[in-house]
């Protein structure tokens, strides 16, 4: 769920998501987001013959239901790339849904590795998908960790929690402190 532009490596996501459909053939992967890279996308997916596995649903509306169907979240941003804190790591974990995720940065906190989700070294397809493999594969640790994601989101990412610090930064704005303090 993103934008299908190159810092988020959609080229990885379908390759990752290739190997995936290939060892489970009962599962799908979704693709939600659209971008410059979409045809791309279209193209990698039927030159691996995913057509129907594969489905790219472009932006919607409806992310919590596609959420609710899903398993694992797979993320393959890259490094080099402009992630800061991917709202999609924490409304995934929030509906409860551990994701396979690339150490880039603000993944790490979010994704506490190995107890709300599995996190790999960057530009490491193999690390990435044996971690969404093993999510796929045993449910019952896939569901311990995304019962933890979304204990660990909750105490420090939902509104009631992030509201009031928005409002603190503008409090301070308007009375001239700024966002920060600094020494003079």
């Amino acid at each position: 769920m993103g934008a299908l532009v190159p810092e988020k490596d959609p080229a990885t996501q379908v390759r990752v998501g290739a190997e995936m459909l290939r060892r489970d053939p009962g599962a799908v992967l979704l693709i939600v987001g659209d971008g410059p890279l979409r045809g791309s996308v279209e193209r990698q997916a039927s030159s691996l013959g995913l057509d129907g596995r594969l489905q790219l649903l472009g932006s919607r509306v409806d992310v919590p239901d596609l959420l609710a169907a899903s398993d694992v979240l797979l993320l393959a941003s890259r490094a080099d790339g402009m992630e800061g804190m991917p709202g999609v790591v924490i409304e995934a974990a929030l509906a409860g849904i551990p994701a396979a995720a690339y150490a880039v940065p603000g993944i790490p906190e979010l994704i506490r590795d190995g107890e709300t989700g599995m996190v790999v070294r960057p530009g490491r397809p193999a690390s990435l998908l044996s971690a969404a493999a093993r999510l796929m594969s045993e449910a019952h640790l896939r569901q311990e960790m995304g019962t933890a994601a979304r204990a660990w989101c909750q105490a420090r990412f939902t509104i009631d929690r992030i509201a009031p610090l928005y409002l603190e930064v503008y409090r301070r704005v308007l009375e001239g402190e700024g966002w920060f303090r600094t020494s003079s």
